[in-house]
């Protein structure tokens, strides 16, 4: 479908006779991903006039076309979904042959290739969650979700380390915590040496993180672009500390942690910076200044090691 008039929302129970609704088997060619944006804003602008519509009673005329009932947009949703995941793993299986694994000889960040990675990659679900990790891949952002997922595989298992979703914080803007601050002071009752992290998304657009030495009494914070973000990162990181436990001797003076990596340069590594230092903190060696190519091969490390059984 071209450029098309907005579509129109309608309850399905009261369409009129001469606008019936198109069957899935008469579509012979799906909506744009731009037309479906607007399809989906239509409906809910819908719900807020009319409360108590459910999404499944609206049908959307598309001026020229036809009436399709909102099921209907919604597969078509995820047919693009489908098509785009379809994508994504092949250019995957590409970007795979183009690592050099031999740049990683640091013991604790080493790889080697999984030869049974591309099978694995093939099998994803392409409409379940596990396809997220694809995010891990070439120059993209990874997602809360990612960050979570590579968190619990990494650091999940070890009792001496906690973690926090990024979600514990909310995305910070202007260094303000949009989540429940008890929920994360009941989360830290009890813990006395371990080892704390925060992953710290700020405004959707840029990974930081604040980590906590219980042992040390120490607070860090970290910015791969050393933006201005650091400081907002650094106001959040002031708030946590008087939700430890009581019984921990902490320094009220909050650090910026100097992870060795260098300062990121590109648009779309601050996640993998993030998850780098962390395991660092936590007592890996250092790796000293990243480059590309290693960058690379780090994003195809984290990616193995989610898609591990």
């Amino acid at each position: 479908v071209g450029k098309q008039k907005p579509p129109i929302a309608h309850e399905i129970t009261k369409l009129p006779t001469n606008k019936p609704l198109m069957r899935p088997e008469e579509i012979v060619r799906m909506f744009s991903k731009d037309l479906i944006k607007k399809c989906m804003a239509k409906v809910s602008a819908y719900q807020r006039k009319h409360p108590g519509v459910r999404e499944l009673d609206i049908a959307l005329e598309i001026l020229g076309v036809g009436v399709f009932a909102n099921s209907t947009i919604a597969l078509m949703k995820k047919w693009h979904r489908a098509c785009d995941v379809l994508k994504q793993i092949v250019k995957t299986l590409k970007w795979m042959k183009q690592l050099e694994f031999s740049r990683l000889a640091n013991p604790s960040f080493a790889v080697e290739e999984d030869p049974e990675l591309p099978e694995k990659l093939k099998a994803i679900g392409i409409l379940s969650t596990e396809s997220q990790v694809l995010d891990l891949t070439a120059k993209e952002c990874i997602t809360d979700e990612v960050m979570r997922t590579v968190m619990l595989k990494k650091f999940g298992p070890d009792p001496n380390i906690v973690i926090f979703d990024a979600s514990a914080l909310g995305v910070v803007v202007d260094g303000s915590v949009g989540a429940d601050t008890e929920s994360i002071q009941r989360a830290m009752r009890g813990l006395s040496t371990e080892i704390v992290l925060f992953p710290v998304n700020c405004n959707n657009n840029h990974w930081c993180s604040i980590m906590i030495n219980l042992a040390k009494g120490k607070v860090s914070i970290y910015d791969s672009s050393c933006s201005s973000y650091l400081l907002s990162v650094r106001a959040v990181a002031q708030t946590l500390i008087p939700l430890l436990p009581s019984t921990v001797e902490m320094s009220l003076r909050v650090q910026t942690y100097e992870s060795g990596l260098g300062v990121q340069t590109d648009s779309y590594n601050c996640g993998i910076y993030v998850l780098i230092a962390f395991e660092i903190f936590c007592g890996a060696e250092p790796l000293g200044h990243l480059d590309k190519k290693t960058l690379q091969c780090l994003r195809y490390r984290y990616l193995r090691m989610c898609l591990q059984d």
